[in-house]
C-alpha cells in the first residue's frame, strides 16, 4: 500500500500553490541554489540553442550572468563537490574525496550510496558550511544529504524512495518544486521567508548513468528539470519575490557517455595481470570489510563515478604506512602490461612527494609541483617525456607551461579551454587528503570503469569537468558573461550575496573566491584566500 500510495503521489499532475502569509518578513537578499546533479554542459548548451529549455532561458539566461568556463572540483564526483559547494574547499582539503572512500589510518571504508549511510557525510568533514556560517538566517535544504547546520530539511523520504526504487528519476526531481508548496507553512511557523534554500535535483545524474547523456531519456530528464524551474520561478513571481531573489544554477560535474562494451574492470585486471588480492569495494556497501579484515588484501580499490578508479596499496608493514613513490610508479608503469597504458586509461597519477604529483599515460610523463612563494601557492607542470595532459599541443599553452610557476587562478584561466582543464592545481590539492588514494587512474573519452553504466564522470577531461554555472538577482547583469569559476567559488559567493563581505572570513581559509565583485560590476579578478601550509 505504501508503494502504491507513493507511486500515485509521484505521478499525479499538480501546480504550485504557494502563499505568503500576512506579516511574513521577507529577507533583503534571499537566495536559492538550484543544484542539478550531473547536468552535462554539452547537452545543456545544445538544448538551449534549440529552444528546448524555455524556463532556464527565460528566468536564468536572459536575466542573469553565465560563467563561460566553470569547472568541477577534482574529483568530479557528487559528494565531493556538494561539500565544496557548501564550504568553499577542494575535496582534498575538506576530506570528502568521493561517494566512497577508504582511510588507511582508521581502516575505514565509507560509502554514501545506501539509505542508512547517505547522511553520514555530515560527520565526516569538519569545515564550516554556509548554514553554520549563517546561523542567524533561516536556511532550508531540499533533498541534499549534506545539510549540517541547516535549520529545516525536507527529504521527501517515502515518496523519493519509491520513485528511486522504480527508477522514476523525473518524478524524484519533480518533488523539489512541490516542496515549495510547504513554504507558506514555514513562513507561518517562523514569521519569515527563507534566506537560503538549497534545492537538489538528483535524478538527471541517475538517468545519465542508466541511459547515457547522449540519450533521449537524458534530454527528457533535463526538460523535466526545466519545467520544475519554471514552476518555482513562476510561483516566486506571483508572490512578488522573483526580482529580489538570487538564483544560482550550479552543477557538480559533467556526464560523459560511453558504450557499455567500452569498459575496464580495474580490479579484475589487477587480479589477472598482477596476481594481487583486491578488495573491490561494493558501491552499495553490502558485505563491507571492517578494520583488520583489510590486512588480507594487497589493494583496496574504489570505483568513483565510474570514470575514476582509486587504488589504496598496503605497505610492506601493513596499512599503517603509505607505500613509497617507486611502488606506486610500478603499479602504473611496471610489468609487461602497464596499467596506465591500457586503452581505456587516459592517465594515472600518484604522489611523488608532499608537493609533487607524478602523471603518466600514453602521451608521456610529467610532474606537477607546488610551492609557496611570496605568501601565495604556485604550481609548475614539469614535462619529463612527452606531455600526458596535452597542454603543449593547445594554442598558446606551450609558452605558459614553459614559463614555469603560476598561481592556481592563472592555471585555471590558461587551461580553461584545454582538454584537461584546471588539472594542475587541483590534482596536487586532491593528494593533500589522508583519504586520497595512493594511485588514481582516469578514464579516456568514450571509456568507463564500470560495465553497468552507459556513462559516468570522475575523470579530468573536459566532458567530466566543464559545468553550467549562472547567477541571477539584484545588481547582477542580465545577459552577462563571467570568464572563469570553480565550484569552490559557490560558497563564498552565496555568503557575500546574502550577508555581505564582512561574513566571508567566517568560512575560514578556503580555496574558492567570492565572485560578487565581478557579478556586481566591480573590477574583474579577485584573489583567493591563500592557503599557507
Amino acid at each position: 500500500m505504501l508503494v502504491l500510495f507513493g507511486a500515485a503521489g509521484c505521478a499525479r499532475p499538480w501546480h504550485l500553490n504557494v502563499r505568503l502569509p500576512p506579516g511574513t518578513v521577507v529577507p533583503e537578499r534571499p537566495a536559492i541554489l538550484l543544484f542539478v546533479d550531473g547536468l552535462d554542459r554539452y547537452v545543456y548548451e545544445d538544448m538551449l540553442a534549440r529552444g528546448e529549455l524555455p524556463a532556464i532561458e527565460r528566468y536564468i539566461v536572459r536575466r542573469g550572468t553565465m560563467v563561460e568556463q566553470a569547472f568541477s572540483c577534482l574529483p568530479s564526483i557528487t559528494y565531493a563537490n556538494t561539500v565544496s559547494f557548501l564550504t568553499g574547499l577542494y575535496p582534498g582539503h575538506h576530506g570528502i574525496v568521493g561517494n566512497e572512500w577508504f582511510e588507511r589510518r582508521t581502516l575505514t571504508f565509507r560509502t554514501y550510496n545506501t539509505i542508512g549511510d547517505y547522511r553520514r557525510v555530515n560527520d565526516d568533514f569538519s569545515a564550516r558550511t554556509i548554514y553554520e556560517v549563517l546561523p542567524d538566517r533561516l536556511t532550508v535544504n531540499l533533498q541534499s544529504a549534506t545539510r549540517r547546520g541547516v535549520k529545516i530539511t525536507m527529504d521527501n523520504w517515502a515518496e523519493s524512495g519509491v520513485c528511486w526504487f522504480f527508477g522514476w528519476f523525473k518524478w524524484a526531481d519533480g518533488l523539489i518544486a512541490r516542496n515549495f508548496e510547504r513554504f507558506d507553512e514555514i513562513a507561518r511557523r517562523h514569521g519569515r521567508w527563507p534566506d537560503f534554500v538549497h534545492a537538489y535535483f538528483p535524478g538527471l545524474d541517475a538517468e545519465g548513468h542508466r541511459s547515457g547523456s547522449d540519450s533521449a531519456a537524458y534530454r527528457e530528464g533535463l526538460r523535466n528539470i526545466d519545467e520544475q524551474i519554471h514552476k518555482i520561478c513562476d510561483a516566486l513571481g506571483r508572490l512578488g519575490l522573483l526580482d529580489r531573489t538570487y538564483l544560482i544554477l550550479a552543477v557538480d560535474h559533467g556526464h560523459a557517455p560511453a558504450p557499455r562494451s567500452h569498459y575496464l574492470d580495474v580490479a579484475a585486471w589487477l587480479r589477472k595481470h598482477r596476481g594481487w588480492r583486491v578488495y573491490d569495494a561494493p558501491p552499495d556497501g553490502a558485505g563491507a570489510v571492517r578494520g583488520r579484515g583489510f590486512e588480507r588484501y594487497a589493494v583496496v580499490a574504489v570505483n568513483g563515478g565510474s570514470r575514476r578508479y582509486e587504488l589504496h596499496l598496503r605497505g610492506a608493514e601493513g596499512w599503517s604506512m603509505r607505500p613509497g613513490f617507486d611502488r606506486c610508479r610500478e603499479v602504473l608503469a611496471g610489468g609487461e602490461r602497464p596499467l596506465a597504458l591500457e586503452r581505456p586509461v587516459l592517465v594515472g597519477a600518484c604522489r611523488r612527494g608532499a608537493d609533487e604529483v607524478w602523471v603518466y599515460g600514453r602521451s608521456g610523463e610529467a610532474v606537477v609541483c607546488r610551492r609557496v612563494h611570496d605568501r601565495r601557492e604556485e604550481y609548475r607542470y614539469d614535462l619529463k617525456v612527452g606531455d600526458p595532459l596535452g597542454y603543449t599541443s593547445e594554442p598558446g599553452l606551450s609558452e605558459f607551461v614553459a614559463a614555469g610557476w603560476h598561481s592556481s587562478r592563472e592555471w585555471l584561466a590558461a587551461t580553461a579551454g584545454a582538454r584537461c582543464p584546471d588539472t594542475v592545481a587541483q590534482i596536487v590539492s586532491y593528494f593533500d587528503s589522508p583519504r586520497a588514494a595512493d594511485v588514481v587512474v582516469f578514464a579516456d573519452e568514450g571509456w568507463d570503469f564500470s560495465r553497468n553504466a552507459s556513462g559516468g564522470h570522475g575523470s579530468i577531461l573536459r566532458h567530466d569537468m566543464w559545468v553550467p554555472m549562472a547567477f541571477v538577482g539584484p545588481g547582477i547583469a542580465a545577459g552577462g558573461r563571467l570568464g572563469i569559476a570553480r565550484n569552490a567559488d559557490i560558497a563564498p559567493t552565496i555568503v557575500e550575496l546574502i550577508a555581505g563581505p564582512d561574513r566571508l572570513a567566517e568560512l575560514g581559509t578556503i580555496d574558492g573566491v567570492s565572485l560578487v565583485p565581478q557579478l556586481l560590476g566591480a573590477a574583474p579578478g579577485g584573489a583567493a584566500i591563500a592557503r599557507v601550509p
